[in-house]
């Protein structure tokens, strides 16, 4: 089985589109199509379901495309420099400011150690972790699919920070400086504030408080020895798993392995 058709195969199952495999390729569609095909009598069985409408795997394709995107993966880290200590990790900006740096500071300090950080959303780091270009996903969503597997990292609990303290029976009576519309602060309190900032980073949130411009709701860690704030306890503020996502190894890389231990 030539490996050019396999990397074709993964292609089109990526973007069930011929002419879009062969774009992100650099190749024709009649040249993918004719790598299909090849693959398709190396393994003796349909993989694609072609129509001018649409394209579709089979059964056979689905379970291939599973197999081959974790061979793919593999490969990849092959030809990568210094793979051995390499890691390509994928964070959403409150987890990396929160909890990533400092804990990358104190189990992976030494020089040997490579990593590559990637800010973005959950589902466009999916996507890369889908295609091998990140090794691990860092979010607040569990994920469990064929090729991909989720593990629960921890709770966040969540605490309000203010200037110089806050009624918690009048939360909306405060300006909110909020991370997004997910912020624990529209959970806990159904009235809204009339006035709110959002912002998408922890630290700008708590400097913002640290200036007196309104209150906030923050993972305690990442506040542990500020002594610029207020920090509140709320028990009805609801906790928050972190979860840390791979592709499905049945044994994983050395590094990764490696990352797990520090966890």
């Amino acid at each position: 089985m030539e490996y050019g058709y396999l990397k074709a195969f993964i292609m089109v199952g990526k973007h069930l589109n011929f002419t879009r495999a062969g774009e992100e390729m650099g190749l024709t569609q009649a040249a993918i199509s004719r790598q299909i095909r090849k693959l398709e009598e190396s393994v003796g069985e349909q993989l694609v379901i072609r129509s001018p409408q649409q394209v579709k795997l089979t059964d056979r394709g689905k379970e291939l495309l599973q197999r081959a995107g974790i061979f793919h993966h593999y490969v990849s880290q092959e030809f990568r420099k210094e793979e051995k200590n390499h890691l390509g990790i994928g964070i959403i900006q409150g987890v990396l400011h929160s909890w990533l740096t400092g804990f990358l500071a104190s189990h992976f300090s030494d020089f040997k150690y490579h990593f590559d950080i990637i800010v973005d959303s959950t589902a466009n780091l999916k996507t890369m972790l889908e295609e091998s270009r990140i090794d691990v996903l860092i979010s607040g969503e569990k994920i469990e699919t064929g090729i991909l597997t989720s593990r629960k990292l921890f709770d966040e609990q969540y605490v309000l920070i203010s200037k110089s303290g806050a009624d918690v029976s009048r939360i909306s009576d405060y300006r909110w400086i909020v991370h997004g519309k997910t912020d624990p602060l529209f959970n806990y309190q159904k009235k809204k504030s009339d006035n709110i900032i959002t912002v998408n980073s922890i630290l700008a949130i708590i400097q913002l408080v640290e200036l007196g411009m309104g209150i906030a709701a923050v993972p305690s860690h990442a506040i542990s020895g500020n002594k610029k704030l207020v920090v509140q306890d709320i028990q009805k503020m609801k906790k928050r798993a972190v979860y840390l996502t791979t592709l499905n190894y049945e044994l994983p890389p050395k590094m990764l392995k490696e990352f797990y231990k520090a966890i």
